[in-house]
């Protein structure tokens, strides 16, 4: 099971294309799709980091992501493979994790 999002920005997809391992990456004509498949809170931490790096900020990194981190589908996601309680902490934990590493780079 893979999770994925969307992105039209070459340079993004070119930075985080270094880390292959983390990040499979089609291109589908007009847009690229990113498929990840974190199986816990640390490996998606670590793809936290690395978005964060090429991301200018928590509203840069919901666009280049399609917002698709943020907008209940990463939930579902860990929904599924953690169950309902687990499943949404790992993704809120994510997710303040990524404004906080923002806060601290102002």
């Amino acid at each position: 099971m893979k999770a994925e999002f969307y992105s039209q920005d070459t340079l993004f997809i070119d930075n985080i294309s270094e880390n292959a391992d983390l990040f499979e990456v089609d291109f589908n004509g007009d847009e690229y799709t990113v498929y990840i498949e974190p199986k816990n809170a640390n490996d998606l931490k670590e793809i936290c980091d690395i978005l964060c790096k090429y991301s200018k900020d928590y509203d840069d990194l919901g666009k280049l992501t399609s917002y698709r981190l943020t907008d209940g589908y990463l939930h579902d996601y860990f929904i599924e493979l953690s169950g309902d309680i687990e499943g949404n902490k790992i993704v809120d934990d994510a997710i303040a994790y990524m404004k906080s590493y923002f806060e601290k780079e102002n």
